[in-house]
């Protein structure tokens, strides 16, 4: 499956160098997804390999069934997905192969050109949209408008003469995290027999993971029960917690768990998501 490229991530707006970027793309609340069409249909994955969706409708015209990869964010059962009626559309934000070519050396403008082509030409089913891309210049309207009005999860930064994955740049609105479960705590007091607290690692650079937090909020009690009953299997799962600030440490200040995650690796869950 391909590679999700690495980020630099950011505390916040001031701290963006606007001089190493040319773009901003807004970041929304689904899952990185890879959409493969070819002349039998189209398929949507994660990044680990595991196939979401798939179908035949491959175009409202009829348009030749051109093999296209896309890149971009498949909103798949999150609850900013279903509040905005977008459950199930995927948001392209780059192209990799159109035909016979691999677009992957292309410049973005390029990539960015070739994408709105496929587009306009309906050559791709119709629930297949594109990201909003906006001038760096307007970094500060577009966080105003998207991420502090709307709750988008924050802003992607480009180079317009980068190739795939070319210091891309991240900045979060409200920070979130991905650790490696490593124990589950019972609860004390009304939570007895439920989860008290689940134990977060993260690898560093001797590839080792370590402990660095415990996550007992923002779990219903419903949720506490079922963790707890199946907890044994949810050791070395991938889960994310959110919160308002990361510590060096890799702990979150305030931390509310927001879920467990299969579209991630183990190996993902590292130092390098702190942001400088």
């Amino acid at each position: 499956m391909i590679d999700r490229p690495k980020f630099k991530e950011y505390k916040e707006i001031s701290s963006v160098p606007e001089k190493l970027y040319d773009v901003v793309e807004p970041k929304m609340d689904g899952i990185w997804g890879v959409y493969i069409q070819n002349e039998e249909g189209w398929e949507i994955w994660s990044r680990t390999g595991v196939r979401k969706a798939e179908g035949t409708d491959c175009s409202s015209i009829g348009a030749p069934r051109d093999k296209i990869i896309l890149l971009g964010e498949f909103m798949f059962g999150s609850n900013w997905a279903y509040e905005r009626d977008l459950d199930r559309e995927f948001f392209a934000f780059d192209i990799l192969r159109y035909g016979d070519e691999e677009l992957y050396e292309k410049p973005l403008t390029v990539r960015r050109e070739i994408l709105e082509e496929v587009l306009r030409w309906n050559m791709l089913p119709p629930f297949v949209r594109i990201i909003d891309q906006y001038p760096i210049t307007e970094i500060d309207k577009v966080w105003d408008e998207l991420v502090e009005k709307k709750n988008y999860e924050g802003l992607v930064l480009k180079r317009n003469d980068g190739i795939y994955g070319d210091k891309w740049g991240r900045i979060k609105h409200r920070t979130s995290i991905d650790y490696v479960c490593m124990g589950i705590e019972e609860g004390r007091g009304r939570l007895e027999g439920m989860v008290g607290g689940i134990l977060g690692g993260l690898f560093n650079d001797d590839k080792e993971c370590v402990i660095v937090c415990k996550v007992g909020g923002g779990l219903k009690d419903d949720e506490r029960k079922d963790l707890w009953e199946n907890k044994e299997q949810l050791i070395g799962s991938v889960f994310t917690a959110g919160g308002y600030k990361v510590y060096k440490s890799g702990a979150i200040r305030h931390p509310q768990f927001m879920g467990f995650r299969d579209d991630k690796q183990t190996g993902e869950c590292t130092f390098e998501q702190i942001p400088s």
